[in-house]
């Protein structure tokens, strides 16, 4: 097979971040040459479903028991908030992250008045996953401030399945620079200069892995 290289995005965004640290392999087949997955796990496409059905103010499903109890736990959630409270749906932001490049993230949901974010995720709580959900929050807070002029308050990660949520400690200092310099470290290895090296990270993930096949050709 001949892959032409392409080159990474003009902007960086959390999830290239959070897919490289996962397997720069990965993420070199997804946004270095822009390949199609092989393969897409069905998690996947049910969380891109739930996300979208949430946006659009839906709530029931009445043929997949485990959408509609996903609906029905942010639903929930919202309810918690004034119904007259402003809130933005799926709203882009852009901005600069770290060496001034250029970044762009989606909130599922911004309150601007009281300057708070959700996250939606589709999955449990997992402590394992931590570490990209304060990656998120850090890269997430910068866009907030820069598109808002101010700093955001709060950012809830809401996990359907299960009704769990995260808040990372996004004020803290420590929490800032720990995640500048991950990120950082990052984009230094994707955009630096040199020779760059996108190699295979074996983990339990491989399974589900949408490059599984092409990956192989590489060994």
């Amino acid at each position: 097979m001949t892959i032409k290289k392409q080159g990474p995005p003009k902007r960086i965004s959390v999830s290239q971040i959070n897919c490289y640290l996962s397997c720069p392999r990965k993420y070199q087949f997804q946004y270095i040459k822009y390949l199609k997955e092989v393969t897409r796990s069905s998690a996947l496409n049910l969380g891109t479903l739930t996300h979208d059905m949430i946006a659009k103010g839906q709530f029931d499903h009445p043929t997949d028991p485990k959408i509609d109890g996903m609906l029905k736990t942010a639903q929930d959630f919202l309810a918690q908030y004034d119904q007259n409270e402003e809130k933005l749906m799926e709203k882009k932001l852009v901005g600069t992250i770290c060496d001034n490049r250029t970044a762009v993230g989606i909130f599922d949901v911004i309150f601007p008045n009281i300057a708070k974010g959700v996250d939606w995720k589709a999955t449990t709580n997992s402590p394992y996953k931590k570490i990209s959900q304060d990656l998120q929050s850090f890269f997430y807070a910068k866009l907030y401030e820069q598109n808002f002029n101010k700093e955001i308050d709060e950012i809830l990660f809401v996990f359907l399945v299960d009704g769990g949520i995260y808040s990372p400690k996004i004020q803290s200092d420590n929490f800032r620079e720990k995640c500048e310099k991950r990120i950082q470290d990052v984009i230094d290895a994707i955009y630096g200069e040199g020779e760059k090296e996108f190699p295979k990270k074996i983990s339990p993930l491989c399974a589900w892995c949408g490059y599984a096949p092409i990956c192989q050709m590489f060994e």
